[in-house]
Formats: C-alpha cells, structure tokens, sequence
C-alpha cells in the first residue's frame, strides 16, 4: 500500500490585455510524493535471557575458579578441588578470583 501526500501551489498573475484591461489568472500545481512504506514488521524485543550458570571447578586453597576444561585443573590436588554450578557473580561474591588462564 502506497499513500500520497498532495502539494497545491497556487500562483496568481496579472496581465494587461490589449483593450487595457487587466486579467487576473490562477494556475493550480499538483505534486504527490509517495510515503515510504515499511519493509517489515517491527521486530519485537525479544526477552532478557536467564543465566542459569554454568560449570566451574573451584580452588579452595588459592580461591580461584576455573572453566572444567582450563589446564590448571589438572593441577589441583583433589583435596583442594570443588565443583560449582552457578553464575560467575555468584562465585565472585563467595570470595573467589577469576583463574588468569582461562578467563572464566
């Protein structure tokens, strides 16, 4: 669907005739310019998503956490190794450092 706008311009002019008498004429102009249409639908803002948290192993000794796969897993003692489900904020509030290999 396509809907247009009308522009009238009105120009009035005066001319003397050859009997001396003046005429007054009106000329009347049209312009339509056409109104962009959409190209799609507005796209609705799609909802926050849910962090439910992921894996992580945590240090009790150095109080560092760590993505499972991070090579300084493998060298934890057992003792000092503890698994975490949860969000990184969460860790971070119970005390623990993000470990500086693998960013987590």
């Amino acid at each position: 669907e396509s809907v247009t706008d009308v522009v009238s311009t009105t120009s009035v002019t005066s001319e003397t005739t050859a009997a001396g008498t003046s005429e007054t004429t009106e000329e009347t102009t049209a312009e339509t310019t056409p109104e962009p249409t959409p190209t799609d639908e507005p796209t609705p803002t799609p909802e926050p998503e849910v962090d439910n948290g992921r894996d992580y192993v945590l240090n009790t000794n150095t109080y560092k956490f760590h993505y499972p796969s991070c090579s300084s897993v493998d060298d934890m003692k057992e003792s000092n190794t503890a698994y975490y489900h949860g969000t990184r904020d969460e860790i971070i509030d119970m005390g623990y450092s993000p470990c500086g290999r693998c960013h987590p």
